[in-house]
């Protein structure tokens, strides 16, 4: 496998202990300075196309694991019984947002100076502090918290299932990534171990000082250990040079196995969020959540026959509020009020 050169940090806060989603979309509607966990700069058509590749070449690489007899983690097989779930969601997404819409949403600034919808940000984080586990009640307070302080357009909020899809599979791409070069580099620890418990020489331990062995390198070090103290005692030297080398990066044997295990439970559990939550996003009724969120709905069903109104009905008022507002000086609020 060729080594990429920086793996993304997966999308999720792990230090965000506070439920209240509507305080938070409150806050993040005031600030000026928005920061998104583990945001990167992408243009959005070019990252989606690159997102769908990588996890279809991902995926292809774990299924001839499996079909070799190799051992995978959870969340590869995640990967591997859903795949059918998370092309579909790359289809529906480049279906439902068109990038003309995407350009004509409203944006912000983020601190890396990259302006993007705002209702995209708002789903980033949402998705990162909730580590991708959707639930419509708390994207409902993150949502309505937000509308405190700004409305949402009748565009925004249609927008945001689309950017569901979008953030959740951003996720999925950037764990599968990891999950794949944590398995080449398991392979290439087994490969090494077998060398060096087939002779133990200090011509074959040597080969251990140039591989980087230390920190940030849990998941070689950690099945090195693994198969080196497997009972056999065929390689003490390579073992014990295995252990000096995690010394001298200010780590341990015991250190490097907790932190690699720890990296894969919370990567299976986010893989497991991602898949579960994509179904989610299939299965809502998004015509009838608009409708529960939108401030323009709220004003329109002031008129007694609007709510009487066919849903098809309802959605083309609200696509003449968006042309009026477009055309004039006024909001989409403005316009609602005057037609009621």
């Amino acid at each position: 496998m060729q080594r990429p050169s920086r793996l993304l940090a997966p999308i999720r806060v792990d230090d965000w202990f506070d439920d209240d989603l509507a305080k938070l979309g409150a806050a993040f509607a005031k600030t000026d300075s928005h920061e998104l966990p583990a945001f990167e700069p992408f243009g959005f058509q070019t990252r989606l196309r690159d997102n769908h590749t990588a996890v279809q070449k991902n995926f292809g690489s774990i299924l001839n694991s499996v079909r070799d007899k190799s051992t995978v983690t959870p969340a590869a097989e995640w990967l591997l019984d859903n795949h059918h779930i998370v092309d579909k969601n790359f289809r529906h997404l480049r279906r439902d947002l068109d990038p003309k819409v995407y350009r004509k949403l409203p944006h912000v600034t983020l601190s890396s100076g990259q302006d993007v919808p705002r209702a995209l940000a708002l789903v980033w984080l949402y998705i990162g502090v909730g580590n991708s586990n959707v639930r419509l009640k708390g994207l409902t307070e993150l949502i309505n918290g937000f509308q405190t302080e700004s409305v949402l357009t009748i565009g925004e909020i249609w927008a945001i299932p689309a950017f569901l899809r979008f953030v959740l599979l951003e996720n999925l791409r950037r764990l599968s990534d990891r999950v794949e070069y944590s398995r080449c580099r398991r392979d290439e620890a087994n490969i090494l171990a077998d060398q060096l418990m087939a002779a133990d020489a200090l011509d074959e331990t040597s080969k251990l000082d140039t591989l980087g062995i230390g920190s940030g390198a849990e998941t070689f070090a950690s099945q090195l250990l693994y198969r080196l103290r497997d009972g056999s005692g065929r390689a003490p030297n390579a073992l014990r040079r295995i252990e000096e080398l995690l010394r001298d990066a200010g780590s341990d044997p015991e250190h490097t196995i907790a932190s690699e295990h720890s990296r894969q439970s919370s990567g299976n559990v986010t893989v497991g969020n991602i898949i579960r939550s994509l179904r989610i996003v299939d299965e809502t009724d998004w015509f009838k959540w608009f409708e529960s969120v939108s401030r323009v709905d709220v004003i329109l069903r002031r008129s007694s026959d609007y709510a009487s109104l066919d849903k098809y009905t309802r959605n083309t008022y609200r696509e003449r509020i968006e042309r009026i507002a477009r055309r004039s000086k006024l909001s989409e609020i403005e316009v609602a009020e005057s037609a009621v």
